[in-house]
């Protein structure tokens, strides 16, 4: 089912208060309002999914930095017609080349499939589905314009740095 801006933001706001985290560390609720200095109450009021409290800004960002949860981010992003990717690490290994295309590619051709199953079967869940994956490939590809431009411009530092050198 398909949910409007502000119910899909409520149950965001609420996961990111109230889920365990998503990177290596297990953060709960009470470590996250330590981290925050706010109280456990206060952290369960705003983010209930019955009172009409508005989430604060400031605790946004944080709060999605501790739990390495950015679904606020980018359903707002979305909601405002932006892509939302995430800046590409800027040192890679030789091999990283290969894994990065071998995923994009992996990854584009799941939502070619999805899309192709949509228009096959315009379901509800087909469509969020394919919506999920087509907003995922625009990051990545967003992610992977970046990494191409930071390699090229890394290039062009090398081929321009004997004849800089040669002046000096």
């Amino acid at each position: 089912m398909h949910q409007d801006f502000l119910t899909a933001l409520k149950l965001a706001q609420y996961e990111l208060i109230h889920s365990r985290g998503r990177g290596p560390k297990d953060i709960t609720i009470f470590n996250l309002s330590a981290k925050l200095t706010r109280s456990y109450s206060y952290l369960c009021r705003i983010s209930s999914l019955t009172e009409d409290l508005p989430f604060p800004s400031e605790l946004e960002v944080p709060a999605m930095k501790i739990k390495n949860n950015f679904d606020i981010l980018r359903l707002k992003a979305i909601e405002c017609g932006f892509v939302l990717c995430k800046m590409p690490r800027t040192k890679t290994k030789k091999g990283d080349e290969n894994i990065i295309i071998s995923e994009y590619q992996v990854n584009y051709s799941e939502t070619i499939n999805a899309l192709y199953k949509f228009f096959q079967e315009p379901t509800s869940d087909n469509f969020n589905h394919t919506i999920q994956l087509l907003n995922n490939i625009l990051s990545e590809t967003c992610e992977i314009k970046r990494w191409v431009e930071k390699k090229h411009s890394n290039q062009i530092e090398l081929e321009f740095s004997p004849t800089i050198k040669a002046i000096r």
